[in-house]
């Protein structure tokens, strides 16, 4: 979850496309966006070990272990029509908590999970937003409370089965957690097979699909200390994703033309091996999509996400 933070950007995406698009005739009996493929399993490989002592970093969580991860999100986004600026739209900070649970552990390690949404808080802060587009967060988030998934993890932080339940009927709703079904398979910072020690540094690419926008993307962390099992990290993602029509989840049926996307983010976390989830996650990113809205017209947007992640228990 904390590498794939930015791929959060994709909500925020949305809206304004959304909104640019109601003024369009909608079908009156729209396609369901086709399923998204299966993503084939990321490359790692470690680029240093470290000082010593080196040590294998795995995973060892207990079954029936609980957690609570809350994610809060303060988004800000730039929109520009044709090369000219458009009214700013601001986004309130959202916080989520999802609760995990350890199902099963399985001799060589791999662990089986399930987790389910809480309760979304919508803060609008100081900014000036719309009421009525104020209470559509509100109403959608809600509307998220109680969706659950689960997966199986090996310990060394890779998941290899993954599913998530959607069946709320919200455009908005949808479009939230078809956001997050990425994010959602990295519930742990992923770990290297080779003994390492502090300043050892892997890389993980992987090609990603998010919200029917396909991405690749390479991130880069490192070991910044371990001991006692603990450990914390710095990362460095960037993402980026070449022309393609996608469907979004707030026009069922009507296709997008991206022209690109880009995204480039940093963080730094820290977790317990004993846990499935980090103690703390700060993530910070920055994204660029241009859209084409109509011939030889483009959409640029850019969107700032500050993310943080903290457990409760």
């Amino acid at each position: 979850m904390n590498a794939r933070t930015a791929t959060l950007v994709v909500f925020a995406m949305l809206l304004p496309v959304g909104s640019l698009a109601r003024a369009e005739p909608t079908p009156a009996a729209p396609a369901a966006p086709p399923a998204a493929p299966a993503a084939p399993r990321p490359a790692f490989r470690l680029l240093e070990v470290g000082a010593e002592p080196r040590v294998p970093l795995r995973l060892a969580p207990a079954k029936g272990l609980k957690q609570t991860l809350t994610m809060r999100l303060e988004v800000a986004m730039e929109l520009s029509l044709g090369g000219n600026p458009l009214p700013g739209q601001p986004m309130p900070a959202i916080a989520m908590p999802v609760e995990f649970e350890v199902l099963d552990v399985r001799p060589n390690g791999d662990f089986a999970y399930a987790f389910r949404f809480g309760a979304a808080e919508v803060d609008p802060g100081a900014s000036e937003i719309d009421p009525v587009m104020l209470e559509m967060y509100k109403a959608s988030l809600s509307a998220i409370k109680g969706s659950r998934g689960g997966g199986l993890c090996s310990n060394r932080g890779q998941v290899l089965e993954t599913r998530m339940e959607i069946s709320t009927p919200d455009l908005m709703s949808k479009a939230v957690l078809e956001s997050l079904r990425e994010p959602m398979k990295d519930i742990v910072v992923p770990l290297p097979e080779e003994a390492v020690g502090v300043g050892a540094k892997w890389e993980q690419r992987a090609m990603l699909n998010v919200g029917g926008i396909a991405m690749e993307q390479v991130a880069v962390y490192t070991l910044r200390e371990s001991a006692g099992g603990r450990i914390a990290w710095t990362v460095e993602v960037k993402q980026a994703g070449g022309e393609q029509s996608f469907e979004s989840p707030m026009m069922p049926g009507v296709p997008v033309k991206l022209l690109s996307i880009k995204s480039t983010s940093t963080g730094r976390g820290e977790m317990k091996l004993a846990k499935i989830t980090p103690e703390a996650v700060e993530t910070k990113a920055e994204t660029e999509a241009n859209i084409e809205v109509e011939p030889g017209t483009i959409l640029v947007q850019k969107v700032s996400i500050l993310s943080r992640m903290r457990t409760s228990n």
